[in-house]
């Protein structure tokens, strides 16, 4: 029997439950560098589950520690001189009253004129989370001037942003609850029409689809966009077989008309991927993600497996739209050296997937997967690095990794670090 279990539960579940089995992968020798260990409150952040990047410095949110131990947004810039230390700075502290929100979950975007936004799980005017903005201050030093830009009710708009993207000004964003019935919805805030000249002024929410929990699947979990103002995205439950699906949302054709879904692939668990929990989007149009579970079973993976890598290529042309996507699984994780239980989404480089998993008999790993040579040959598996509760690099990856300048990879883990508040690190494949 298939327990649900929403988005935060999920992470608890890829952080904790542990196992071990035969090595399947081997490990190269690519060092970790720690660029950041959070202090916990009342300082600093901790936990930290999003990170972003523009214009190369590092944003990020925990989702706790803070003054009032209910999450904090930091920054970290680079040194000015290669292999100096990175500086961080805590952007924004949550209060206890919890006005602003509590608890941030979704990733920080880094809009124009230097604001973020951000969406918290919790807090707000009814507790089912809020998207709101920082604006860095006129002059260094001041503090960042936080704005709410939207309170879910918990009603048809949705509870509990757990996603959000950011195209033209416009926040689209998935709740993990609300809507008709209660599974989640897709939603956009557009901003004031002069947005410069009234920075007061009422965003306007609208809600792009409502989840049912039937065939168009339950507890979004991941959101993209392609370059044709196509949105995609998965969902954790739901489809034919309850395993989740990828779906599309089509921009109407004129202003104020409806979105369009599309069910692009239904997983089926077993061999097959299951519970999908994020995707990312190549410059050919294909989709990539991990899923929570299916794969191999049995063993440590118990019969609901371990976890995949999976893809989803579009049709080809002359095929038009509502044709068939096809699914293949990439790569099927066995529970040993190679990890289990993907975590966040992948990172896609030049022929190359990476991504981090949150269990092992260790306390995670870094690893790449490398298209094959030919159409339809095996992916490469590469375990770029294993966590190992040695604490001080960190343990337990809460992100997936982010792809920067230079091939870098960024990533943060939720524990580990000194003095244990997890970290932020990189690494070069």
């Amino acid at each position: 029997m298939k327990a649900k279990m929403n988005r935060k539960t999920c992470f608890m579940f890829i952080t904790v439950l542990l196992g071990s089995a035969a090595s399947v992968a081997a490990q190269t020798s690519h060092p970790l560098r720690r660029l950041h260990s959070f202090g916990g409150p009342p300082d600093d952040g901790a936990g930290p589950v999003s990170l972003a990047m523009g214009n190369g410095v590092l944003y990020g949110s925990t989702g706790y520690g803070g003054s009032w131990n209910t999450g904090s947004v930091f920054s970290l810039t680079p040194p000015a001189v290669e292999g100096g230390a990175w500086s961080e700075t805590v952007l924004y502290s949550f209060p206890a009253t919890l006005d602003q929100g509590s608890n941030p979950y979704a990733v920080v975007l880094p809009g124009k004129g230097g604001i973020l936004y951000c969406a918290t799980f919790g807090g707000g005017s009814t507790g089912n989370g809020v998207v709101f903005s920082l604006t860095p201050p006129a002059s260094p030093g001041d503090a960042w001037a936080a704005r709410a830009l939207y309170s879910f009710t918990g009603g048809d708009d949705g509870a509990h942003p757990v996603a959000l993207i950011g195209k033209d000004g416009v926040i689209y964003g998935l709740t993990n609850n609300g809507g008709a019935s209660n599974n989640g919805v897709v939603f956009s805030l557009t901003p004031p029409s002069a947005p410069l000249s009234d920075p007061g002024g009422s965003w306007t929410p609208a809600v792009l689809h409502t989840f049912t929990a039937g065939g168009d699947g339950a507890q979004p979990t991941g959101l993209v966009m392609g370059h044709d103002g196509v949105l995609y995205g998965t969902t954790l439950y739901g489809g034919t077989a309850t395993y989740g699906v990828a779906f599309s949302l089509t921009p109407p054709a004129s202003t104020g008309g409806a979105w369009t879904e599309a069910v692009l692939y239904n997983f089926a668990g077993g061999s097959d991927a299951a519970l999908p929990i994020a995707v990312a989007i190549g410059d050919d149009g294909v989709l990539y993600g991990p899923s929570l579970q299916g794969g191999v079973t049995g063993g440590v993976c118990l019969a609901v497996g371990c976890g995949t890598v999976f893809s989803l290529s579009p049709p080809a042309p002359p095929t038009g739209p509502g044709s068939a996507w096809t699914e293949a699984v990439l790569y099927r994780f066995t529970g040993g050296r190679d990890g289990m239980y993907p975590v966040g989404g992948v990172a896609v480089g030049r022929g190359v997937l990476y991504g981090s998993t949150g269990g092992t008999s260790t306390l995670g790993t870094l690893f790449s997967l490398a298209s094959p040579a030919s159409p339809g040959g095996v992916w490469t598996q590469t375990l770029l690095h294993t966590f190992k509760g040695r604490g001080r690099t960190g343990d337990a990856p809460s992100t997936g990794v982010m792809l920067g300048s230079g091939d870098m990879l960024y990533g943060a883990t939720n524990a580990g670090g000194v003095p244990g508040y997890g970290t932020v690190y990189n690494v070069k494949p």
